[in-house]
């Protein structure tokens, strides 16, 4: 048996991808069963499973926006506009500390809806008559190659199709 002299032509089955959106940072593997998306942020963790086959193999690419973003971006004008108000008015004399927290509290608001009004780009596996299941984003990788980490997680659900329904069909 020959050995490849060429190691870099050999296929490479990518299934691991870890990525940062800011907020969270995920990691998304995958083995001839499941995908596995682990998540973490400031507030807890956690992981979903899900089975192979009943993915579409076929990737789908959409950009998106949330829309929570501005509405907590309209918050925080209220926030800054009240602040203004306040500070002009009688009330820090009797209550000294309002104004300084309604401007913490808007421009914390501001931030984060301007952040999240950001569209971002995500590549999504969809689910036979579902929603996505898994959204991987196009920006923010840590660690692994995406276009080989999707590639391979396409072929992986094409395979586990076929095993379970004979044929990748949807």
């Amino acid at each position: 048996m020959d050995a490849p002299t060429n190691v870099t032509k050999l296929p490479l089955k990518q299934a691991r991808l870890r990525c940062d959106t800011g907020w969270c940072a995920y990691t998304f593997s995958f083995d001839e069963k499941y995908v596995t998306v682990e998540f973490r942020h400031a507030f807890g963790s956690g992981a979903r499973k899900h089975d192979l086959w009943r993915l579409i193999p076929a990737p789908v690419t959409e950009q998106e926006r949330n829309q929570e973003g501005a509405k907590q971006f309209r918050r925080g004008l209220g926030f800054l506009l009240a602040t203004i108000v306040v500070f002009f008015s009688d009330l820090p004399r009797s209550i000294p500390l309002l104004a300084p927290a309604l401007l913490l509290v808007g421009l914390v608001e501001v931030c984060i809806g301007y952040f999240q009004m950001k569209p971002r780009v995500f590549t999504k596996f969809f689910g036979s008559g579902e929603g996505a299941l898994i959204s991987i984003p196009n920006e923010g990788i840590l660690e692994g190659d995406r276009e080989a980490f999707i590639e391979g997680l396409s072929s992986a659900v094409h395979d586990a199709r076929v095993r379970v329904y004979g044929t990748a069909a949807v």
